[in-house]
């Protein structure tokens, strides 16, 4: 289930150069491009894997190349990001994944939004090498199957941790619960109904996020993209 909802997200999926940007509307795609040969070990299919997501001022991808075992180039672009807040960050936010070899990262002080955009990207793009499939055409003409079950994610919001009770049946999402949050009440907690309406219907977490609620929307897919 777990590797299953991954690719979904990693397929359909992500903070400002202010601390607090309650108008940034953000989704998330990946492209990716497959490599040649899927290695019989290793942590990676060797390849170059893109990932994307909204950032600040718009999107931003997360390029990585890969050997069988480890990440050995990232590249990190936002040509729409505040110059000289954001954009000056994404060099540095590339290095620190490289030296990770990770997206879980610290990001950049005061270039939030941009930061968390960079690490979304690369989680997508990291998972993708991990596959060596061309998951966003998967996710767009295959058919999606779940182990069925209800299962707990945990996604890190504006005032804590938001804790989602995701149900599944054998091909769909069938509710969505709030199990945990932290979030203010008829402020970000709006996000809640609106995006889960939106999973439920999409059938995964590549869905818009809710302006005003930027932090707890990002939360709502990172809480997805753990299942």
């Amino acid at each position: 289930m777990g590797k299953q909802m991954a690719l979904v997200l990693a397929a359909t999926v992500a903070v400002s150069a202010t601390v607090c940007s309650s108008g940034s509307s953000s989704t998330a795609t990946t492209t990716v491009a497959p490599a040649e040969t899927a290695g019989a070990s290793g942590a990676y299919v060797a390849g170059t894997y893109t990932g994307e997501d909204s950032g600040f001022g718009g999107t931003v991808s997360v390029t990585i190349t890969t050997d069988g075992s480890s990440i050995t180039d990232v590249e990190a672009v936002g040509n729409d990001e505040t110059e000289t807040i954001g954009g000056a960050a994404l060099a540095d936010l590339a290095q620190q994944i490289l030296d990770a070899q990770s997206a879980e990262i610290d990001g950049v002080s005061g270039a939030t939004i941009t930061s968390g955009a960079v690490k979304e990207a690369a989680q997508a793009a990291i998972e993708a090498a991990k596959s060596g499939e061309d998951t966003a055409a998967s996710a767009e003409g295959g058919e999606i199957t779940y182990t069925a079950g209800t299962y707990t994610g945990t996604g890190s919001g504006y005032n804590g941790d938001v804790v989602l009770d995701v149900t599944f049946g054998d091909d769909a999402i069938t509710d969505i619960q709030v199990n945990t949050s932290g979030e203010t009440a008829h402020v970000s907690d709006i996000a809640y109904d609106i995006m889960f309406a939106d999973a439920i219907e999409a059938n995964g977490s590549g869905i818009d996020s809710v302006s005003g609620a930027t932090f707890t929307s990002r939360a709502i897919k990172e809480a997805f993209r753990v299942l």
